[in-house]
């Protein structure tokens, strides 16, 4: 993963952005065995959509990849919770 990509996806390149985004989510695979692939996706533009909506907050580490995995997955939990209540 290259982390110069954060540096540029924070001062808001397009570009930049998207190399995450296609970079990220092959490796996404696992949101699908937790709920339904359509919701999957909604989960993956959803985590997405946050980092670039808050990109001039974000914290450039080795771990941000690390980071959007445990949001999707922790977004993938509260759907499938809600799911079993409903």
């Amino acid at each position: 993963f290259d982390i110069s990509l954060l540096y540029k996806l924070k001062k808001g390149n397009r570009e930049a952005f998207n190399s995450v985004f296609v970079t990220i989510i092959p490796d996404n695979g696992y949101t699908a065995s937790i709920v339904e692939q359509k919701a999957a996706e909604d989960i993956v533009q959803d985590v997405f959509l946050y980092v670039w909506e808050n990109r001039e907050k974000l914290y450039v580490s080795d771990g941000f990849h690390s980071y959007l995995f445990q949001s999707a997955y922790t977004r993938s939990l509260d759907i499938s919770k809600k799911n079993l209540l409903d």
